[in-house]
């Protein structure tokens, strides 16, 4: 299917930050304004709370006093100027308000994964214009992993990141948040070939509480020497990998993050049981339950299928997590999907308000793989300031229909054929309305229906006005 082009550094300034951003009072805060438009882009704020401050293009420091807080950035160009109210809830543990977007390292890199990958990557979604979007988040997956030491007696880099610290540091000046990877298992997941095993949160002997995989959970608990070691090195995101995953360790983890001096967003991975369902969106930014990504389309409809338990537990700060993409040039695995199965597959995250983490390796990424993660109509979507997530307007076999209640009091409306037919699908308005087809970047011709044939593995995105 035809999408249209990205236009990260030309026209008037397009300011693609959320209308609504969270942290905690007393805890260090870093946000990156983000707009698209013509270079140089000036941005200014106007109503930060006391203990914050504007420095370029990135407000950081530590917010005093909680509260409610409404900014006004306007970022200006030689094309125009644009304005936009941001709203910073400042309340404690409010760490993150809309889907996490950035770049995460698995599939791209695997257990090969260098620090001179993060650096590179940083400077590529610079070049590229990906920062401006709003993909700020570069999260570090297993393998980084060395052995226990330093001042907490905690986890260090392997010899692949000689200055971890550093790197974060950079990452930070340039306005990214970095996540790390952990686990409770003894022996985490994402061992890389030239080592026996890898360190987790906890120590033998293993507790006989919980299974014994990958050598067990440990007794010896080590989760509050890690927080302090990850506080110390700036980290802002956790993914915290174990399986099956239960609420005994998941709060354990929790509580250390709470006692941190930092913000960390919190991820529950591999698979969240919808049992457990009410603690994991009382107590993580994001959780997720389905199978990984590996560039298939049998596993892409997996992936789809597991959004549906979850629908109405989603949203407001705590999202489903479906897991990285598996598009453009991996390590881990080819991607055999078509355009039209590369559209679905980013539309699910976008549309179902979800985390969207790319994982390829970004130096070699073709046009229409920029052009999919570089639509500011999309990822508005994704990062609208309702934060709610969809619900399930209609569906017959694998064509689903999602509506979408927004911030402006428009309506956004996904459609997604996964299956092997084209489908033809009429959706009634009511009246005549402009109605927006948001992958395109075209409005349809006025009337009180919309009526389309939509291709095999497809999905369409639209935006209807109130």
């Amino acid at each position: 299917m035809r999408i249209a082009k990205r236009t990260p550094f030309s026209g008037r300034p397009f300011i693609t930050s959320p209308s609504v951003l969270g942290c905690s009072p007393d805890k260090p805060f870093l946000y990156r304004l983000s707009a698209i438009g013509a270079r140089p882009i000036t941005f200014s704020v106007k109503g930060l709370p006391d203990g914050l401050k504007l420095e370029g293009q990135i407000v950081s420091g530590t917010p005093l006093f909680g509260g409610c807080y409404t900014l006004t950035v306007t970022a200006e160009n030689g094309e125009g100027r644009a304005e936009k109210e941001i709203r910073l809830e400042v309340f404690p543990g409010n760490i993150r308000r809309t889907p996490l977007l950035g770049f995460t390292t698995w599939n791209a890199f695997a257990s090969a994964v260098t620090e001179e990958d993060l650096n590179d990557t940083a400077l590529c979604m610079e070049e590229n214009g990906l920062i401006d979007y709003g993909y700020h988040y570069i999260n570090l997956d297993s393998s980084w992993q060395g052995e226990y030491g330093g001042e907490f007696d905690a986890i260090q880099p392997c010899s692949r990141f000689p200055d971890l610290p550093g790197t974060i540091a950079k990452l930070h000046g340039k306005g990214y948040l970095f996540g790390i990877y952990s686990s409770p298992f003894i022996e985490p997941w994402g061992c890389p070939p030239d080592r026996r095993s890898i360190p987790g949160c906890t120590l033998p002997p293993a507790d006989p509480r919980f299974p014994s995989n990958n050598g067990g959970i440990g007794t010896d608990r080590r989760e509050k020497n890690n927080v302090r070691q990850w506080a110390a090195w700036g980290v802002d995101y956790l993914k915290y990998d174990w399986g099956p995953t239960d609420p005994v360790n998941a709060d354990i983890m929790r509580k250390a993050l709470d006692e941190s001096p930092r913000d960390i967003a919190y991820c529950i991975t591999v698979m969240a049981m919808p049992d457990s369902a009410e603690y994991w969106r009382r107590n993580a930014a994001s959780w997720r339950c389905c199978p990984d990504t590996d560039g298939k389309w049998e596993t892409v409809k997996k992936t789809a299928d597991a959004y549906l338990p979850w629908q109405r537990i989603s949203g407001h700060g705590h999202y489903i997590d479906l897991d990285m993409l598996a598009i453009g040039k991996m390590q881990t695995f080819v991607c055999d999907l078509t355009e039209n199965e590369m559209v679905f597959d980013y539309s699910l995250r976008a549309f179902l308000t979800v985390p969207i983490q790319i994982s390829s390796k970004l130096r070699q990424a073709d046009d229409f793989e920029l052009d999919l993660y570089e639509n500011e109509e999309v990822i508005a979507l994704n990062q609208d300031g309702l934060l709610l997530a969809p619900t399930l307007a209609a569906a017959d076999g694998d064509l689903r229909i999602y509506e979408k209640k927004l911030e402006n009091g428009d309506l956004a409306l996904g459609i997604f054929n996964g299956s092997d037919a084209e489908k033809e699908v009429v959706y009634t308005l009511g009246k005549k309305r402009t109605v927006r087809d948001l992958w395109r970047k075209e409005d349809l011709p006025l009337s009180d229906r919309i009526a389309v044939r939509v291709e095999p593995h497809a999905a369409l995105l639209y935006r209807i006005e109130k």
